[in-house]
Order: structure tokens, then C-alpha cells, then sequence
């Protein structure tokens, strides 16, 4: 059971491992769209300005690092066009001086052609890039306060839309390896979502990005987003490892449940056993106690010179010798079933004449009972069995009707004849059995007083002794009983 509560253990921290790295994975994707939204307006900023042609001081206003300049001509149409010349400045990305700065021109001709010019690589002094430096800061940020200025009432919904922030959130995911659903919404200074997707829905605990945070004059603005049904994500990701687990698991619970019952059924097997023992010894020592006293007794000249005492004691004597054998001869012909080795004498034999010397075996004690028994059907059925072993097993269900059974014992014996077979029912009034008893009464051993208890005698062999010899002969046998309404045995063999 350990190992399967660390399996438990195992699945919910790998589970909350998952769910805090993709987490992770997530906020870094929507860091990340906060960073495209701003590329992607400066880049709509600059298209804009150009494809407006505004002049040089307007789109300096904007770039610092960008000169423009424009002229007007004709073409050899005859039509006008504008020409316009880029001049960039940046440092020298593939150099690690930024003493060392690159001046790159590009010529847009209104007719469609267009120039790249080289790099003009410039060294400035150092005191030179200190002050370039400075007043390319200094300028950038009064020119972008004053484009701010101008533009401060922008709305958001101006700036981006529902399927921008979808588009590029997506993609972000994606690099990030998520295929993940979501939902989200674009806020101004936190308040009333103003772009949103269809299935989102409020809460303090979603992920919260800052939007546009060059921004100085504006409003702030804020993207929240979060992965819609989270945990079936996780748990459809996690399906392979998932899957080991559980038929690990599965297959340690099996191993311990068939070890678990193999260890029951092992008890209960010493459980029988030592009750078979205590049984047997019981069942044997007291005909053997009687048959001492009995020789004892013979001994005595008074007991020898009265015949009619002394023929009495023999009789005894006899009855529990046979019962002796019998408990020795029960015990070997279990032994024989179990190793096979059971040889059948088949001969014809009359069932009722059977039945009726079986009844007469047991004339003492249904006459001390007061018993009745009583054999009801067919007059002339014959049967192809062993005329011992048939006889044993109605000895015995004989025998057990009138142990279990009441003070005013009724034994029916019902015979009758089905097709090819023959049926021999033996029902009682005795006390019953329960479904639970029913279940068990053929298994080698079992009694249903269990234990060391001899209110009614035997070693637990007879009903299952039945069983094997009526299925050697190729029949059946089945019990119909109800606790205090008295058992019916049926008998079924071949003709």
C-alpha cells in the first residue's frame, strides 16, 4: 500500500509541477506579446509617416535615427513622383567600439525603384560618443513626449485589436511549444476590460501584463490572459506517463490482492486442517475407547459365563469396529480421488432395492429418532455403477438427514426416471442450510459447525466424497435448502 500511496504522491507533484511550469511558460509567451504589440506599433508608426510622406523634421520628430528627404520629378512619362532618400545611423552591432558608428543611405525612387547603399563606417572620439550618446537620449524621449502629447486620448481599440492580440499570443505560445487555449482581455489602468475574448472571464488570479510601457502621457494599459480548461491540458500532456502509472499501480494492487488472498486462503487452509485433525482424532479415539473397554470387560469370567451379555459386548464390539474401518476407509478413498487413481466395478444395479439396504444400514438409529423414511416413484430403475461407492453416497446422504435433522425426523427418498437418466432426490425436514453454507458444503473439509464441534459428528468428507464419485460415474448432484425448512439432495446418474 506504500508504494501506491507514493504513486499518488508522484501523480499530484508531477501535476503540480506541469501546471507551474507551463505557468511559467505562459507568462514569459504573454511577456513576450507585450514586447511584439509595442514592435509592431512603431513599425505601423513608421509605415504610416512614410507611406503619408511627411517631411524630414516630422519623422525625425518621431526616429531619431532616421533622416529623411524627399524630392519631386517626372518621370519619362511625364507623370510626377516623389523620390525619397533614408539616411539611418546605428552602432556597429558586429563590433564591440562604439566609437565606431555605421551610416547607411536607401533610395526609394517614386517609379519603383529602390537602392541599398554600403555602410559608411565613421570612428568618432570617445567624447564624441559621450555626447552622442546623451543628446540621442535626451532627444529620442522629448520627441516621442511630444508625439505622445499630441496623440495622449488614443484609444486602445485604436492601438490593437481582438485579433492582433490572439494572433501574436498565439505565436509566442507556440515558440514556447504550448498548444494551449486561452482567453484574455486588454484593460485600461485595470478597470473595464475594452478588447476581450469571447470566453473570458474576470478573476484577480489571472496573469496581468503591462502594455505599451514606453508610454509616458497616455493611460497605462494592462493584458491579462490565462490558459482556458488548464488542468485537462495538463492531464492530456501528461496521458503517457500518466498511463504507466496507472498500470504500475493497477499492477502492484493486483499482485497484492493475489498475494493478500493467496495468504487468506492459505490460513484457511491451517484453519481446516487443524480442524480435520482435531476431528479425526475425536471421530477415531472413541470407538476406539469402546472397543478397550469392551475387551476389557470380556475379560471378566462373569461377562464370559453369561451369553446372552457376552454376545451383546460382541456386537458392540463389531459395530465399532466397523465404524472404525469405516472412518480409515472414507479417509483412503479421498486419497484415491485426489491422486486419481479411483478405479469404478461397473454391474447393473436395481436403485431401489439399494436404497432399501441402505435404509436398513440405518434401522437403529431412525428407530431412536423416531424417524420415518419413506421411498416414493419409480418401482424398477437400473443403473450401470459401482455398487460400493453408490452405496456410500446414499449411505451418506441418508446418514446426514437424519443427523441434521429435527426431533420429528421425515425422510423422503424420491426416485424417478428423466429421459436417460435417473434421479434420486433425498429431502429432509431437517434444519436447513444457508445460500452462504450452500456454496461451500461440497468443498473437501468444510462443516457447517466448523471447528472442534461435535454436536454432530464426522471429518467434513462425505458431501464432497459424493460429488467426486457421482461426477466419476458421469452424473450430477444439486441442494435445495432454506435455514430451518429442511435440504433436498438430487442425485442424477446415467441408466
Amino acid at each position: 500500500m506504500c508504494i501506491v500511496v507514493m504513486q499518488i504522491v508522484w501523480v499530484r507533484t508531477m501535476v503540480a509541477n506541469s501546471k507551474k511550469e507551463l505557468l511559467r511558460q505562459f507568462s514569459e509567451a504573454l511577456t513576450n506579446t507585450s514586447n511584439e504589440l509595442q514592435r509592431l506599433e512603431d513599425t505601423k508608426r513608421v509605415s504610416q509617416n512614410i507611406m503619408e510622406g511627411l517631411d524630414q523634421n516630422q519623422l525625425q520628430s518621431q526616429f531619431s535615427n532616421i533622416n529623411v528627404s524627399s524630392t519631386t520629378r517626372k518621370n519619362n512619362q511625364g507623370t510626377k513622383v516623389r523620390d525619397t532618400s533614408f539616411t539611418i545611423i546605428q552602432y556597429d552591432s558586429s563590433s564591440d567600439n562604439k566609437n565606431r558608428i555605421l551610416i547607411k543611405k536607401v533610395q526609394n525612387y517614386g517609379d519603383g525603384d529602390y537602392t541599398d547603399s554600403v555602410f559608411t563606417k565613421v570612428i568618432l572620439s570617445d567624447t564624441q560618443v559621450k555626447i552622442n550618446d546623451r543628446m540621442k537620449n535626451i532627444d529620442s524621449l522629448i520627441k516621442k513626449l511630444v508625439v505622445e502629447f499630441e496623440k495622449k486620448d488614443i484609444d486602445i481599440r485604436e492601438r490593437i485589436n481582438e485579433k492582433q492580440v490572439t494572433e501574436v499570443l498565439t505565436k509566442e505560445l507556440h515558440k514556447k511549444g504550448l498548444d494551449v487555449p486561452f482567453e484574455f482581455a486588454v484593460f485600461n489602468n485595470k478597470t473595464k476590460p475594452l478588447i476581450y475574448s469571447k470566453g473570458y472571464i474576470a478573476d484577480t488570479s489571472h496573469l496581468i501584463m503591462p502594455l505599451f510601457m514606453q508610454d509616458v502621457y497616455r493611460k497605462k494599459s494592462f493584458l491579462t490572459a490565462y490558459p482556458s480548461n488548464l488542468s485537462a491540458y495538463i492531464w492530456s500532456n501528461l496521458k503517457d506517463q500518466l498511463s504507466l502509472s496507472i498500470i504500475f499501480t493497477v499492477l502492484i494492487l493486483a499482485i497484492f490482492i493475489i498475494t493478500f488472498r493467496a495468504i487468506l486462503k492459505q490460513k484457511k487452509i491451517s484453519e481446516i486442517k487443524n480442524d480435520f485433525i482435531n476431528n479425526m482424532t475425536h471421530e477415531l479415539k472413541t470407538p476406539i475407547a469402546t472397543i478397550s473397554l469392551i475387551i476389557d470387560a470380556l475379560k471378566n469370567p462373569l461377562v464370559k459365563n453369561n451369553a446372552d451379555q457376552y454376545n451383546s459386548y460382541m456386537n458392540v464390539l463389531k459395530e465399532e469396529n466397523d465404524r472404525l474401518n469405516g472412518h480409515v476407509e472414507s479417509v483412503l478413498q479421498v486419497a484415491l480421488l485426489d491422486q486419481g487413481n479411483l478405479e469404478l466395478n461397473y454391474s447393473e444395479i436395481d436403485v431401489v432395492n439399494l436404497i432399501k439396504n441402505c435404509i436398513e444400514n440405518f434401522k437403529m438409529q431412525i428407530q431412536n429418532k423416531g424417524a420415518t423414511v419413506n421411498i416414493k416413484g419409480s418401482t424398477i430403475s437400473k443403473i450401470q455403477a459401482d455398487v460400493f461407492h453408490i452405496t456410500n453416497v446414499f449411505n451418506n446422504l441418508i446418514d446426514n438427514a437424519l443427523k441434521y435433522s429435527k426431533e420429528k425426523c421425515e425422510v423422503e427418498i424420491h426416485i424417478k426416471e428423466e429421459n436417460n437418466l435417473i434421479s434420486i432426490s433425498v429431502k429432509d425436514n431437517g434444519i436447513g442450510m444457508t445460500k452462504e453454507v450452500q456454496k461451500k458444503i461440497f468443498d473437501k473439509f468444510y462443516r457447517a459447525e466448523g471447528g472442534n464441534i461435535h454436536t454432530v459428528k464426522g471429518f467434513g468428507l462425505g458431501l464432497s466424497y459424493i460429488r467426486s464419485i457421482v461426477e466419476a460415474h458421469q452424473g450430477s448432484i444439486e441442494v435445495h435448502s432454506e435455514l430451518n425448512n429442511g435440504s433436498e439432495f438430487i442425485v442424477k446418474l446415467k441408466k
